[in-house]
């Protein structure tokens, strides 16, 4: 697993690592002893799965205020798309900045996003 920083400090991607063999592959999508091992500590009580019928499809920013204020564990299991994350905390150095990293099937990337932060998805062409 190899977790890689951004411009925006908190914002972080990772890539884990593909267990191949005669069957095919897996790999991991969520290995919480190894994220907190990396700083990266938050509370997964949902996941949620999107479908874009066409590429060019904007999911627009999703934002929760406090109390409901969540942290985000994006990755893309078919396709590929830009997912987004914009910093909306007022009082950060790095307000209204953001970073666009490219998620997909292929290349198995993930994309935290913690609390305070802004999320878009666009969805691509490019389908294996």
């Amino acid at each position: 697993m190899r977790i890689d920083k951004t411009q925006l400090p908190e914002v972080k991607v990772i890539s884990y690592d593909l267990k191949r063999d005669n069957r095919g592959y897996s790999h991991p999508i969520f290995i919480r002893s190894v994220l907190l091992e990396n700083g990266i500590d938050f509370d997964y009580c949902e996941e949620r799965i999107y479908y874009s019928a066409e590429a060019g499809t904007l999911y627009g920013i999703h934002f929760q205020n406090a109390p409901a204020a969540q942290a985000k564990l994006i990755y893309c299991i078919s396709g590929r798309g830009i997912d987004y994350a914009v910093d909306l905390r007022r009082n950060s150095p790095n307000y209204r900045k953001w970073i666009g990293v490219e998620i997909s099937e292929e290349n198995r990337k993930q994309l935290y996003i913690p609390k305070g932060f802004g999320h878009a998805f666009l969805s691509r062409p490019g389908y294996a």
